[in-house]
């Protein structure tokens, strides 16, 4: 059990960002290209497993964020392969289309699979996903239902916001503002470098010119991430990008685990309707857990969502025909 303390969301949710501190993993970088011109860097730990692991990190994350690289390690021990990619402009390299990575994309996510079941033929792949990383899982799931590639046997899904309306009402406190600045830092400042180096198309060069005003995700999202990625507006871009309406489509064993002292996370964030009524979908709402934390203090520094997301893919591997 996590010291008292440890109850409280907030907790939870800024200590692993703050005091985690995991060694650097032996990764090997794989860039790959995209159909649209553009390109991927994954960051994989490889051992000739026929069993991959593939990791998909939140906003602004990366492969060395340390929920993936906790999540990268415990799996590895286990005897797996990993590949943590990392989205677009999310390497330490901007990327080259004027596109972002986005929630309501999957492409990219369909990509990383098709290159890892080329690579190695693997039998099983697993993935695991965290944040806006969820929403992208699960909408590729999805979207796929009963045609997805045999090989992926199960998919665990932490602090998804399955809602971003949701989300974003969640966020609208003081502590919420501190959230949402240290996402926005860096994503002020991609849209600004990127703009030194090509048009952006649908973005207005006076939003762009007061880009450091900007300090909501209802603001960033209307004027630089719905246009930038086609979307009419803001509205449309959070109704697309929830996977919410994607869950019941959904076809191999699914975990989802969102704490209820999760700070981001209300309402349709629990989906209990629909894990009800779809058998492979797996809701737990643990009492503690924040968003992204999760914290376990042991000999090994694993997590508690390391060892639940290594239990609910042992029990489910192989299940699916």
């Amino acid at each position: 059990m996590p010291p008292p303390l440890m109850a409280n969301g907030h907790v939870q949710t800024i200590y692993p960002f703050i005091f985690r501190k995991i060694k650097e993993l032996s990764y090997a970088r794989s860039r790959i290209n995209t159909a649209d011109g553009d390109f991927l860097d994954l960051d994989c730990l490889d051992q000739d497993s026929k069993e991959v692991v593939i990791l998909t990190h939140g906003l602004e994350g990366n492969s060395n964020s340390a929920y993936i690289k906790g999540m990268a390690r415990h799996f590895s021990r286990r005897g797996s392969d990993v590949i943590a990619w990392n989205m677009r402009s999310c390497s330490g390299e901007m990327n080259r289309s004027h596109l972002f990575y986005h929630s309501a994309n999957y492409n990219d996510l369909e990509s990383v699979i098709q290159w890892a079941r080329a690579k190695n033929q693997y039998k099983k792949i697993v993935l695991v996903s965290f944040s806006l990383g969820c929403n992208i899982t699960a909408k590729y799931l999805g979207a796929m239902g009963h045609n997805i590639p045999a090989e992926i046997q199960a998919c665990t899904l932490f602090s998804a916001p399955c809602c971003l309306d949701a989300t974003v009402d969640s966020l609208k406190g003081p502590f919420g503002k501190v959230y949402l600045e240290s996402f926005l830092v860096t994503m002020r400042k991609k849209i600004v470098a990127k703009s030194k180096i090509m048009e952006l198309p649908g973005i207005d060069p006076t939003d762009l010119a007061n880009i450091n005003n900007i300090k909501t995700f209802r603001d960033f999202d209307k004027k630089f991430t719905a246009p930038l990625a086609g979307f009419k507006d803001h509205r449309e871009y959070w109704k697309e990008a929830s996977c919410y309406q994607d869950l019941g489509n959904i076809r191999i064993p699914t975990l989802i685990v969102n704490a209820k002292n999760d700070p981001f996370l209300n309402g349709k964030c629990y989906p209990t309707l629909i894990a009800a009524k779809n058998p492979y979908l797996h809701l737990e709402i643990p009492e503690s857990g924040g968003h992204l934390g999760f914290v376990a203090f042991n000999q090994h520094d694993r997590y508690w969502s390391e060892q639940r997301a290594s239990q609910f893919v042992s029990k489910n591997l192989g299940l699916v025909a």
